[in-house]
């Protein structure tokens, strides 16, 4: 069985880095950070300049499962939000 690339530029607790060039975002070749919390910040650094595989990794798919989940809640809430103000606008008329 093939062994699986557990390091952080294919891993979903790293967040690439993008600059905006002309209206569009490019990603930066090689650069970005680690967010997992279970790491001290010093050896997140030490992870990602020696490539070294990481026990916290996880697939990128669950980071974006996990980003989609709470984007739709916060949909949820902004929309009970404006609800509520449209009622409140409603009972000044």
């Amino acid at each position: 069985m093939k062994e699986e690339n557990h390091h952080c530029g294919n891993c979903g607790q790293f967040i690439k880095h993008f600059t905006n060039y002309s209206g569009y975002y490019h990603e930066v070749s090689g650069c970005g950070h680690c967010v997992c919390q279970a790491l001290k910040r010093s050896e997140r650094k030490k992870r990602r300049m020696y490539d070294l595989p990481c026990e916290f990794w996880e697939p990128m798919e669950v980071q974006v499962m996990k980003r989609r989940e709470t984007l739709k809640e916060y949909l949820r809430n902004m929309a009970k939000r404006i609800d509520e103000i449209a009622l409140i606008l409603k009972n000044d008329e």
